[in-house]
């Protein structure tokens, strides 16, 4: 029995490890499984031409939000090509709300929620010809009617990881589960569908933690819904990671304000690795939490977060969702600049989704929600947002991501938030992005010259020397190769000479005149050499 087991991701970098779960977990000899993917820009055509060109007799699918159009593009051209082979899908994407896809014959199963188990039974049941409705977690039609078995949660014990299976994982990023499940019921998240936390065996994650370290693997992220869920076994894992690593990184998701002190202890001294924890912070407004049936200390989370963000080996991702239920743009706003301040490597503003099967899919007429139709499914507008307030924010969003988020202006934003920490940053960022517009500047399409020169004229207006001077700084700390400037060349006088050569071994007047860029502020000197390639910067106070 061929069976085809196809992954669409949204870049080579992210494997689909589902479709290796599904393998691992298959207990037959009369199987013969074949894992491929393919990216969402392989487009319908390459991914139908692979199936046509090979003989499976069950072919299936693992449907996300990223690729359900596409799916649904395959989907709907073997309904109308004749085919041999058996259509199956999983994946939240057909979990939850399902029955358009059998009511309209674009598939033949599909196996809802937690699949490795249900699947070994759905292929057992086609090769033996025995009754579908002993299959657990399956949906199919029958005489028209759709049936849906029961759906069952299964022993973590009784399911192989296969994080070690997926192709070429050296140069992806791994994905690696050490719990299923999610103690929160957060009403916007998939996770709060499934309340009972499993954890798999620790020694078989350290086995593979090992593995990947041993093999050099670049960056390891735990699907872990909230990591630090157990204390106990966070800090056994962080340790040993610690104890073993070379020089992979390590990605979390965590409740920050849940964090232990022990716990932070551990992270503190676990300097071994470098770190990246994300945190959901989604909004700092009580009333707002109430309503999405989250519970956050704020004040513990803005203390464990200045904890964290001094840490050099860690790094801080911050989410925040705009279109949440009561909250208005000034509340909001509220939310954005309180977190802006905490200053994290990278603060993601997202917008709220309509996933199915989360209880925001239930509540769509009690807050007056618009969503779109297509996937991701994102909200349009609610009774507290106008779609003027939400696209707004889409350009606050903008700037974030080109000035804060791609962390090309670190030494400037550092000081910016120190300093003008009153400073509201929502309008700031607003205010940047009408600017560039106006400008006639390309968001996706520019020159790093560009980028810095128009923030450069934007930021005037602080009149901050300063300020002006880290951008300067920034920029050279950018560039590769000597850059063209905007300002004119400092002027280098012989007793400046003299003090960059005091400072600066095996340098020459030659090298200073021919390599390197000199910028000052006030009694300040910052000197950057560009050579083969790999830029020596110095400064000193002269």
């Amino acid at each position: 029995m061929n069976v085809l087991l196809i992954g669409i991701n949204s870049k080579y970098i992210h494997p689909a490890l589902a479709i290796y779960q599904l393998k691992k977990n298959l207990n037959y000899d009369f199987v013969n499984a074949t894992t491929k993917e393919f990216t969402i820009k392989d487009g319908a055509l390459n991914i139908i031409n692979y199936i046509n060109d090979n003989s499976f007799s069950l072919v299936c699918f693992s449907v996300y939000i990223w690729n359900v159009k596409l799916v649904k593009e395959i989907l709907q051209f073997y309904k109308n090509t004749p085919h041999k082979f058996k259509i199956c899908l999983g994946g939240p994407e057909v979990s939850f709300e399902f029955d358009d896809y059998l009511e309209q014959d674009l598939c033949d199963y599909i196996i809802r929620g937690e699949g490795e188990i249900p699947f070994n039974e759905l292929v057992s049941a086609i090769y033996h010809n025995t009754s579908l409705y002993d299959v657990s977690n399956l949906s199919f039609k029958e005489n028209n009617t759709i049936i849906k078995n029961e759906e069952k949660i299964f022993p973590l014990d009784d399911i192989k990881l296969a994080t070690l299976s997926v192709h070429d994982y050296q140069n992806r990023v791994v994905y690696l589960e050490a719990s299923r499940g999610c103690p929160f019921k957060c009403s916007y998240c998939l996770a709060s569908t499934s309340n009972n936390v499993r954890f798999f065996d620790l020694d078989d994650i350290k086995y593979i933690i090992k593995k990947l370290i041993d093999d050099e693997t670049k960056i390891v992220k735990f699907l872990d819904r909230t990591f630090n869920a157990r204390p106990e076994y966070t800090k056994e894992i962080i340790q040993y990671i610690n104890d073993h690593n070379k020089k992979t990184s390590f990605q979390f998701e965590i409740v920050v304000d849940r964090l232990t002190p022990e716990l932070i202890d551990l992270i503190t001294n676990a300097n071994n690795f470098p770190i990246r924890f994300e945190v959901g912070i989604q909004t700092m407004n009580e009333s707002v939490n109430k309503a999405i049936n989250r519970y956050q200390n704020n004040d513990t989370l803005i203390k464990n977060i200045a904890i964290l963000n001094n840490l050099k080996h860690v790094d801080l991702h911050l989410d925040l969702i705009a279109g949440l239920p009561l909250e208005t743009l000034p509340m909001f706003i509220d939310s954005f600049n309180k977190v802006f301040k905490l200053n994290a490597k990278e603060l993601q503003l997202g917008f709220l989704k309509c996933l199915k099967g989360t209880l925001i899919s239930k509540q769509k007429e009690l807050h007056e929600y618009t969503f779109s139709n297509s996937a991701p499914y994102e909200v349009i507008n609610n009774k507290y947002m106008s779609k003027n307030d939400l696209d707004e924010i889409h350009l606050v969003e903008e700037s974030l991501d080109l000035f804060y988020n791609s962390n090309r202006f670190n030494h400037t934003f550092k000081y910016f938030i120190t300093k003008y920490n009153d400073h509201n940053f929502y309008y700031f960022l607003l205010d940047l992005s009408n600017y560039l517009m106006n400008e006639k500047f390309d968001f996706h399409k520019y020159q790093l010259y560009d980028l810095y020169y128009y923030f450069y004229l934007f930021m005037q207006r602080f009149n901050d020397e300063e300020l002006l001077f880290l951008i300067k700084k920034d920029y050279l700390l950018n560039n590769k190769t000597k850059p063209k400037r905007w300002w004119g060349k400092e002027k280098l006088d012989e007793e400046m000479i003299k003090c960059i050569l005091a400072h600066i071994d095996n340098k020459t007047i030659d090298d200073i005149y021919r390599y390197s860029i000199v910028i000052k502020n006030k009694k300040h000197l910052f000197i950057i050499f560009y050579q083969n390639y790999q830029p020596q910067h110095f400064e000193f106070d002269v």
